[in-house]
């Protein structure tokens, strides 16, 4: 994790147009500070005089001066299309290439100006500069024709060698060599899919070829010299390169190098082997010399990316300075960023959060881990933060305890954690906020851990047996949870039953330290006794219930039902009685009926009379059910009886369409005279009460020879629905009917298995006979 990513974007607005000459520049120190000129090419730092000089390349008219906050000190005018810079070892002269010139300009940084100008050859194009062995060199050419030359200004007159090394160069060579004054001189020069390096010993006057190496280094866009000399530092925008230092000695890849994977555009070493470099297009990463993780990370704004050469150091290491621009390379703009060498600390408190109750202690720590030197006897402070202190209240110093990396520690050089523990003075909740006061080499850092005191809310659990025997002794076992419990704690108890529906108090329990308890008692009451715990509460816990309930015996009680019939006419008045048995307290009973298909009625409560008993009233239309039931009472268990009886239907019969009526025997016959062929006697039956669907059968029968015989019997007549019933019509057999007989007939209603709401049922005998038409 990265604690500290600061912006390398432009702050101000961005300069619009192209500019073509040096003008002006306001910004405070560290903001992004827009450039007076269309592209950037190249800066340098004098630490001497506390200058930093911008060249604008192709295009420009003269170098920028600033101090190194990056306010504009001067320009120095007339040094068109300057691009690479460097300085004497003293620090006294300013190099500048002006490529289009072919030139190099030597200026005074006392002055800031320029003491001469000197020609490198026509056609030469310098465009890149080191200072090493006493001399300027630069690298010049164009594509697919570069070389190596070298200035001398010791002399009376300067000196201009060119071919300095042999090469071949397929391009101008880039230039480099250590932070302070060296004979040592790298360069390099990009290809298609690699890039050709060499190094030189130039300490001795001539030039010595020490190593050369085609490396696999895709578009080379910028390289340093470590400040010990024995690296290469390097990258490229392809991506695919796994290492990033390579030895000056053989130009092989370094294996004590850390492993960092560079994508520079800029790379640039300070004096004390610090590196700055891009991890890719928006981010400069500085590194410890031999570091594998940043010590810090910078990020350019959206819209803008780290330009080439972008990077340089104030010689101490107190600055380091960048140029960021548009994707287009353009709106160039300068960022100074304060103490990069001083090293990210990387911390996180624990726990986030610590629950406490009053009077309980709270701990935390505050780890820390750095990249850069080991931490040594580090300092933090701690403040205990809350709604009555929102400044906080200060504790003492927490204790530090260097810890031990694991062996992969993933670039992190040391660690540590500051512990502290407090009492914290009431309820509530606290902010413990841990400052790590940071060094010259660490930034400051801090982490948080909130304490959140509170009362415990205990859970009471309770253990009692399901039954138990009326005044049997019952032991019922609880638990108080978020103990302990100080001594002297007490739980309340009340049972309650069906003598005490508001419950009655029993003694008070003690509670143990680890909050358990045991409630004793011998119920004298039958049925549900439900025993409820309360603790009320002390300077710890919140005030807590738990209830359990033991279902004591109780005698059986005698309960019986019974109708003065077991089946009843449809509209019959059944009586229903129930009988009570010995009883404790109560003598009261409930009688219901349920008739087939319908709901639960109450017919009667009441207290039974001196019997026992207790009689209703019920008239029936459906096949019904009547239940009594008792709710028991302290000392006998509540009962419950049923009684079922059946109901008949209604079957009413009826003869149409006679002529007359007579009576035979005593009884009404009806008279039908036979005078149509086509008509018989037409019978009619309705069934009450209503079971459309249902069958009725109509038998026929004939009296002969001194009693009645069965003519026929019908199939199923389906039953219809009436107004007051359902109903069937049949046309009794006419030709089966001799004349001067004497007939009956009566419908039977038959349910099937799917409507038993009421009983098979008879209908009453209708009479008939028929007689000749007159003649």
């Amino acid at each position: 994790m990265r604690l500290t990513r600061l912006s390398l974007g432009v702050a101000l607005a961005v300069l619009a147009g192209v500019i073509t000459g040096v003008g002006p520049v306001a910004g405070a120190a560290g903001a992004g500070i827009p450039l007076p000129f269309a592209h950037f090419s190249h800066m340098v730092v004098d630490g001497v005089h506390g200058h930093v000089f911008l060249s604008g390349g192709a295009g420009s008219d003269g170098l920028l001066v600033t101090d190194l906050d990056g306010n504009t000190v001067a320009t120095i005018a007339s040094e068109p299309g300057a691009t690479a810079l460097a300085l004497s070892g003293d620090g006294g002269t300013l190099f500048a290439a002006l490529t289009g010139s072919d030139a190099i300009s030597v200026i005074d940084t006392g002055t800031l100006k320029e003491t001469a100008r000197d020609g490198t050859g026509t056609g030469t194009s310098p465009s890149s500069l080191a200072v090493a062995g006493g001399r300027v060199w630069f690298g010049y050419g164009t594509v697919g024709a570069g070389g190596i030359g070298s200035l001398d200004v010791s002399g009376a007159q300067p000196e201009v060698a060119l071919d300095q090394d042999p090469g071949p160069w397929g391009a101008p060579p880039l230039l480099a060599t250590t932070p302070g004054p060296s004979g040592l001189l790298v360069a390099g020069a990009a290809g298609a899919d690699s890039a050709a390096f060499a190094v030189f010993d130039v300490s001795a006057g001539a030039v010595k070829r020490t190593a050369s190496a085609t490396l696999g280094i895709p578009d080379l866009a910028d390289f340093a010299v470590s400040a010990d000399g024995q690296d290469v530092l390097a990258g490229s925008w392809g991506g695919g390169v796994r290492t990033s230092a390579y030895r000056t000695s053989d130009l092989l890849p370094d294996p004590d190098d850390p492993g960092r994977i560079l994508y520079p555009a800029a790379v640039a070493v300070a004096p004390d082997g610090t590196v700055a470099a891009s991890a890719d297009d928006q981010e400069l990463d500085v590194f410890a010399a031999r570091g594998a993780r940043p010590l810090n990370s910078y990020e350019a704004s959206e819209g803008s990316r780290l330009a080439v050469h972008g990077a340089a150091w104030d010689p101490d290491g107190s600055r380091l300075f960048a140029v960021t621009t548009d994707n287009t390379s353009g709106s160039p703009a300068l960022r100074v960023i304060q103490g990069p060498e001083v090293a990210e600390t990387r911390a996180w408190a624990s726990p986030e959060v610590v629950k406490a109750k009053p009077g309980e202690s709270v701990a935390g720590t505050l780890t820390i881990e750095t990249a850069g030197v080991p931490f040594l006897a580090p300092v933090a402070h701690v403040r205990r933060i809350d709604a009555a202190h929102p400044d906080g209240v200060a504790l003492p110093d927490p204790v530090y305890t260097a810890g031990t990396l694991p062996v992969f520690s993933g670039g992190f050089t040391s660690v540590g954690s500051f512990s502290f523990s407090d009492t914290p003075p009431s309820q509530g909740e606290f902010s413990y906020r841990i400052d790590y006061t940071g060094d010259a080499s660490h930034q400051a850092a801090t982490g948080t851990v909130l304490a959140e005191v509170a009362k415990g809310a205990p859970a009471v659990t309770l253990t009692a047996p399901a039954k138990s025997g009326r005044t049997a002794p019952i032991t019922i076992r609880g638990q108080l949870s978020t103990g302990p419990y100080a001594s002297g704690e007490i739980v309340h108890v009340t049972r309650t039953d069906l003598a005490h529906p508001a419950g009655v108090p029993l003694r008070d329990v003690p509670v143990s330290a680890d909050g358990t308890f045991e409630v004793a008692d011998a119920p004298p009451v039958g049925g549900a006794n439900t025993y409820t715990v309360r603790y009320p509460g002390d300077k710890a816990h919140l005030a807590a219930s738990g209830a359990a309930t033991v279902q004591v015996s109780r005698a059986a009680t005698h309960l019986t039902l019974t109708t003065n019939a077991r089946t009843y006419a449809y509209l019959g008045q059944a009586k229903a009685a129930v009988h009570l048995g010995t009883t404790y307290d109560s003598r009261t009973v409930a009688i219901y009926a349920q008739p087939s298909g319908g709901r639960k009625v109450l017919l009667k409560s009441g207290k039974v009379d001196a019997h026992g008993n207790l009689v209703v009233g019920y008239k029936l239309s459906h096949t019904t059910v009547f239940s009594a039931a008792f709710a028991g009472d302290y000392r006998y268990a509540p009962a419950t009886a049923t009684h079922s009886v059946g109901v008949h239907a209604r079957v009413t019969d009826t003869l149409r369409l006679y002529d007359q009526s007579t009576r035979h025997g005593g009884k009404l016959y009806r008279v039908y005279i036979r005078d149509d062929p086509g008509r018989a006697p037409q019978f009619m039956a309705e069934i009450a009460p209503k079971h459309p669907g249902q069958c009725l059968f109509v038998t026929l029968q004939r009296f002969r020879s001194g009693s009645w015989h069965t003519i026929s019997t019908s199939q199923c007549q389906p039953l219809g629905s009436g107004p007051a019933g359902s109903a069937a019509v049949v046309w009794l057999p006419w030709k089966s009917m001799p004349n001067g007989a004497l007939y009956r007939v009566r419908a039977e209603y038959v349910h099937d298995g799917k409507d038993t709401t009421n009983l098979n049922t008879d209908g009453s005998w209708e009479y008939l006979t028929t007689v000749a038409h007159p003649a």
